[in-house]
């Protein structure tokens, strides 16, 4: 079984992959993007011919932001001997619209035994990272994978709706209680409070409190 360092360690390689892979991808033209990328695209051209009126949050999603990665879970919390990494991706859309972490009923029932596929798929589709080279980096270490939008911040009724398919109702006042955030100028994952994150998106969150 993993050490506790071991498992920290991978989270700060994944983490700092994951914004390397996120230049990348944003220096890209959008030719050369990948097939999740388009997914941005096809759901704004769907959206234009069915006559719907185009918010900033639409347009603002074309173009991947990631705000914050979160490390919570066992090895956040210090356990000796955690079993998985735990990670929360919070965006602007780009990616969490369609990854299976939102309110779409299509997937309340099963979104969550996939957390472990969301990492497959938010690596391959959105960054191009084959398989083989993430089993390489993982070395058979679970990843659990949330890609929450920044509104979740910002609005207590989406934190509700997306609680809810959780078996615990206090599955985020948990997960926040002693969660940690990649600071990109250390490269590494820091005791992260949710003074930070009221202070950052200008938000209350007393419900996690």
């Amino acid at each position: 079984m993993a050490e506790r360092l071991e498992l920290l360690t991978k989270a700060n390689q994944i983490a700092r992959l994951i914004f390397i892979k996120l230049n990348e991808l944003r220096c890209k033209p959008v030719k050369d993007m990948g097939l999740g990328s388009w997914l941005s695209l096809f759901k704004l051209q769907a959206d234009i011919k069915e006559g719907e009126s185009l918010k900033e949050e639409a347009l603002d999603s074309l173009d991947p932001k990631i705000y914050e990665v979160i490390l919570f879970g066992s090895v956040a919390e210090g356990k000796k001997d955690p079993t998985d990494i735990d990670l929360m991706i919070f965006d602007n859309g780009h990616f969490s619209n369609f990854l299976p972490c939102m309110t779409n009923k299509h997937h309340m029932n099963d979104w969550y035994e996939n957390l472990g596929e969301n990492f497959q798929w938010f690596m391959s589709g959105w960054f191009g990272v084959h398989d083989d080279q993430l089993q390489q980096m993982l070395d058979g270490v679970e990843v659990d994978l949330h890609v929450l939008p920044m509104n979740f911040f910002k609005s207590k009724k989406l934190r509700e709706e997306i609680t809810e398919k959780h078996k615990d109702s206090n599955f985020f006042k948990n997960a926040f209680e002693k969660a940690m955030r990649f600071d990109r100028s250390t490269d590494q994952f820091e005791l992260l409070t949710l003074e930070y994150l009221e202070e950052k998106f200008r938000c209350q969150l007393l419900d996690l409190r």
